[in-house]
């Protein structure tokens, strides 16, 4: 598996600036981050912090981001590393403030007729559309961070619920984002692709990925096999008033209240819809004491 390694636009030589790989993270919940050291150096290491990085592993881009802190070691007691940690896309895109065309911080979609503010061109407005606004209105600014691929339109057009409430967005524009999906169409997931491409994929219809141990570059960690909190339990309430005590079966300090056959014909049902302590029926009347 061949990974080429590049910072602040030229590709590093790892063997000869001595730089390890320590970890890629790829994830739709969160930032994706990128974590190297360079070993046997003086601080505060050779790289600094908001330079550009890339990652390319068998010849595709997995991986663009910026430097976002440097962690130096062994200072005193041995040869100096640092460890360098990147994030990727979606952090810068939550660099970018929200700002609205007057110069606010605030975008307001949907409000209803009634409202001084109402405008009927921002009114009835889908999730995908009112998306398409926001990219649209900071495209600029995207740009800037590296996310030169805009968004994907056929996954926007997906996103056809309309908020039945006024949509208000301020803060940080990728916190807004996840906010809005989550809220109203939270089926859809958010990332940025390395290639600087805003994605919205459905979570119910994503691909699947086999992995072939040996074949793949995977590893099993760890495997466990457990049995907790699965046995039986008896719950006491009443505080002061219960005494405990140890009863065995075995032993002949506890008996059965039941017999062989009734043990034999029980089933689950027995004990989600118990006979004479269980019935469906239609609430008519209702006060404070009876139903």
């Amino acid at each position: 598996m061949a990974s080429v390694l590049a910072i602040n636009g030229s590709v590093v030589n790892r063997g000869a600036a001595r730089i390890v790989l320590n970890r890629l993270t790829l994830s739709m919940d969160g930032p994706g981050s990128l974590e190297f050291t360079e070993l046997v150096t003086t601080t505060p290491g050779s790289y600094r912090q908001g330079w550009p990085v890339t990652l390319t592993v068998d010849g595709t881009l997995r991986f663009t981001g910026v430097i976002v802190s440097l962690h130096p070691s062994g200072i005193g007691s041995g040869p100096i590393s640092v460890g360098y940690r990147c994030l990727d896309l979606t952090w810068l895109a939550n660099q970018i403030p929200i700002t609205a065309s007057d110069g606010t911080g605030t975008l307001t979609f949907n409000l209803p007729s009634t409202d001084d503010d109402y405008v009927p061109s921002l009114s009835g407005l889908s999730i995908g559309d009112i998306l398409k606004r926001l990219y649209d209105g900071h495209a600029a600014q995207l740009a800037a961070t590296g996310i030169t691929g805009g968004y994907d339109p056929v996954e926007l057009a997906a996103l056809t619920a309309v908020p039945t409430a006024p949509v208000v967005l301020q803060g940080r524009l990728w916190n807004a984002v996840v906010g809005l999906l989550a809220q109203w169409c939270n089926k859809y997931g958010s990332w940025i692709s390395a290639d600087g491409v805003i994605h919205h994929p459905s979570l119910l219809s994503l691909p699947t990925t086999t992995l072939t141990l040996d074949g793949d570059p995977v590893v099993l960690d760890d495997i466990a096999e457990a049995f907790l909190e699965c046995y039986t339990r008896v719950v006491l309430r009443g505080g002061p008033w219960v005494e405990a005590a140890y009863l065995s079966l075995a032993d002949g300090l506890v008996a059965p209240r039941w017999t062989a056959a009734e043990q034999a014909a029980w089933t689950i049902s027995d004990f989600l819809t118990p006979k004479g302590a269980y019935e469906l029926g239609t609430v008519t009347s209702m006060s404070s004491t009876t139903l």
